[in-house]
């Protein structure tokens, strides 16, 4: 019951971390696409359309992570972002 509840929390916490960011990130998408193409993580002409898809995809995801029945992709996506975010 109590390993539930923690996983409850858990799932609360990491969901609403990334629609969060990805709402703050949706709001201005062209700061974002700065910090990319500052970074230079990405090919030439890829940073604008990361900019303005990836916010959505964290947002997607976070909800379905909360209350989607694609709860298993959804962490998987979440994983894959993080370990990006990450490096």
């Amino acid at each position: 019951m109590m390993a539930r509840v923690i996983d409850w929390i858990l799932v609360l916490i990491i969901g609403g971390l990334f629609i969060v960011a990805g709402l703050l990130k949706a709001w201005d998408p062209g700061s974002l696409g700065e910090e990319l193409i500052a970074f230079q993580l990405l090919p030439d002409g890829l940073e604008l359309p990361v900019a303005l898809y990836l916010p959505y995809l964290e947002i997607i995801a976070g909800i379905a992570v909360i209350a989607g029945p694609w709860r298993a992709g959804a962490r998987l996506i979440l994983a894959g972002l993080t370990v990006v975010f990450i490096t």
